[in-house]
């Protein structure tokens, strides 16, 4: 990721906020491995927040300085663009808490306004653009993902399905999907389904997983960003059935690794990625549809096939990291 920025003649130093420790922390580690400059801090309150990322600023001024979706980076933008220092918030799901951020600073006091707001999906950002904004750009970048150079063979049966994600029930109706897949993986022979990733849900899926003895269901944990399309080259179908998103990088992620993605409809950034029978299969809820489209894509390798190419194509077209950068 960094020779990326490089190659366009940029240094990006990255300035993390944790709850824990933040030095020994997965993202901190992982960025640090990456080759960026990383400081980090414990979120305490706003104020010492704000006033740890001015003196960042302080010792080493930004010709740009990046919001990203942190509270205390966007109080802290407010001071730094008088300094001449353009400030840039990103608004990276279709939820209460960017509606309000929105709100509080691209339309609130005058003061408070960043230079340019980044939507990851073409909803939010006509979203707000409807709105007038006044002194702030509207840009619409997709978050993008690396794109594998090829695509391992995938034979089936059984057909693989993979599940990447919180385990949290507010947007990703985790409780909802487990349930799906587990019926899917009950009622028909040859189909297995994998959940990837951790969460407060974490105990309530591994005892319902545990329960449900004739099903096909896993659950393997929080995999690397490195490691997770490694993992999704072997799987044939991405399912996300959430309520709502941005543009979904686990979707994306899967996509560029030729899974066919089995999606419900969302508002945001679904339809860039997914057409129905065009780059995947749009489902209507989680219990029949659902059901009846893996079963579709279980018995139809051609339609398996052309989906996967077309997903694949559709990343390769506008989503990787290359052409968001």
């Amino acid at each position: 990721m960094p020779e990326i920025w490089r190659s366009y003649g940029h240094e990006v130093r990255i300035r993390l906020f944790s709850w824990q420790a933040p030095e020994s922390g997965a993202g901190f580690l992982a960025l640090r491995k990456a080759g960026f400059e990383v400081a980090a801090e414990r979120f305490r309150d706003t104020d010492s927040n704000v006033k740890w990322l001015l003196r960042q600023a302080q010792d080493s001024a930004p010709d740009l300085f990046v919001a990203n979706h942190v509270v205390p980076a966007w109080h802290a933008a407010s001071y730094l663009r008088p300094c001449g220092i353009p400030t840039v918030g990103i608004l990276r799901s279709d939820d209460s808490f960017y509606h309000d951020l929105t709100d509080a600073f691209v339309f609130g006091s005058s003061s408070r306004r960043p230079s340019a707001l980044v939507a990851v999906s073409e909803y939010l950002a006509n979203s707000v653009a409807a709105r007038n904004p006044k002194g702030t750009a509207i840009r619409h970048i997709p978050s993008g993902t690396p794109f594998p150079a090829s695509v391992s063979i995938r034979p089936a049966p059984p057909l693989r399905l993979a599940w990447v994600g919180r385990l949290e029930s507010k947007q990703k109706r985790i409780r909802e999907t487990v349930e799906a897949l587990i019926r899917v993986t009950s009622q028909r022979e040859g189909i297995e389904a994998t959940l990837f990733g951790d969460g407060p849900e974490r105990d309530w899926v591994q005892a319902r997983i545990r329960k449900s003895d004739a099903s096909r269901v896993q659950w393997n944990g929080s995999v690397s960003p490195a490691k997770l399309q490694e993992q999704l080259l072997g799987f044939h179908v991405i399912v996300l059935l959430s309520d709502f998103e941005g543009t979904p990088t686990a979707i994306m992620e899967g996509m560029a690794c030729g899974c066919v993605p089995v999606v419900t409809s969302m508002r945001s950034g679904i339809a860039e990625l997914v057409s129905d029978k065009e780059t995947g299969l749009v489902v209507a809820d989680r219990d029949h549809s659902f059901l009846q489209a893996i079963s579709i894509l279980q018995g139809d390798g051609e339609l398996r096939r052309r989906l996967s190419e077309a997903a694949r194509s559709r990343i390769e077209s506008g989503f990787t990291v290359e052409k968001c950068g």
